[in-house]
């Protein structure tokens, strides 16, 4: 393995810091990468930068993609808050994380049935990261138990609007709403 050069992650880091658009639509990457670069290079990110780019209009793709992207990025600065789920609750910065949580509960909420599965599984798992409560976890549990696979041992994507409503996708092409599912109906370990 070769080490890190911090010069040129430092580098990366604050090329994406100065452009705003290609966060939003970078999005989950962009993310973990500045919250990797916090702990690699001991620098703190201020998370309202976070919510100044999800004020930015993303003209250049579709609105529903837009809208996804937005959301994964504030699910994602709670996940990188969390030091990727070893600290639980986040200590620092709690209303700032918590309006993000409140942006996406909102998107939920007013697209339902089009926002994806595994965007509303996160979306409870950065819910139960924070102490959250929200409205939204029956709704999101009922639809949950409404979308097994055909073989019944997993969950897939068949209710909202976009999705290919077949049960037969592949547990691979599932794993990622499968372990946030789980994750937001277990007992979270303070470290893990």
């Amino acid at each position: 393995a070769q080490n890190i050069d911090t010069e040129d992650v430092s580098t990366i880091a604050e090329a994406l810091l100065e452009d705003r658009v290609s966060v939003a639509i970078l999005s989950t990457p962009a993310v973990n990468f500045l919250y990797h670069y916090t702990r690699i290079c001991k620098k703190r990110i201020d998370p309202t930068f976070f919510l100044t780019v999800g004020d930015e209009p993303l003209n250049e793709i579709d609105s529903r993609d837009a809208r996804d992207a937005k959301m994964y990025m504030y699910t994602h600065a709670i996940i990188g808050a969390s030091r990727f789920y070893a600290v639980r609750p986040i200590r620092e910065d709690v209303s700032v994380y918590e309006e993000m949580l409140r942006r996406v509960e909102s998107l939920i909420i007013e697209h339902f049935d089009s926002v994806r599965l595994d965007i509303k599984c996160e979306f409870l798992v950065c819910a139960k990261i924070l102490e959250y409560p929200t409205p939204l976890f029956e709704r999101i549990e009922a639809e949950i138990l409404h979308s097994k696979s055909l073989s019944g041992t997993y969950i897939v994507d068949v209710e909202n609007e976009h999705s290919s409503k077949t049960r037969e996708a592949s547990f691979s092409r599932s794993e990622h709403r499968n372990v946030l599912a789980i994750m937001a109906f277990s007992s979270i370990p303070e470290a893990l």
